[in-house]
């Protein structure tokens, strides 16, 4: 469960930097002069806003991993 709980933090980690990478792109801005602590206080901030849209991407996630087996590969037969 550690395991699970780090890895989660590294991918949010990564997530974050990714967006302060592009927000720093978009605004002609060096990405060291963005901070890392005010950069998840605003999301911390801003959650209720996003809120729906998180919502919308489990539906649509969900609505994948239902049709997503659907197209299978074709068993390949096995030798006697």
């Amino acid at each position: 469960m550690i395991e699970k709980e780090i890895g989660i933090r590294v991918i949010a980690y990564g997530v974050i930097r990714a967006l302060m990478r592009e927000a720093a792109e978009i605004h002609c801005v060096e990405v060291d002069r963005i901070s890392f602590e005010d950069t998840v206080d605003t999301l911390r901030s801003r959650s209720p806003l996003l809120a729906p849209a998180l919502f919308v991407l489990c539906i649509a996630r969900r609505e994948l991993l239902r049709v997503i087996p659907d197209n299978r590969v074709p068993s390949l037969a096995r030798p006697l």
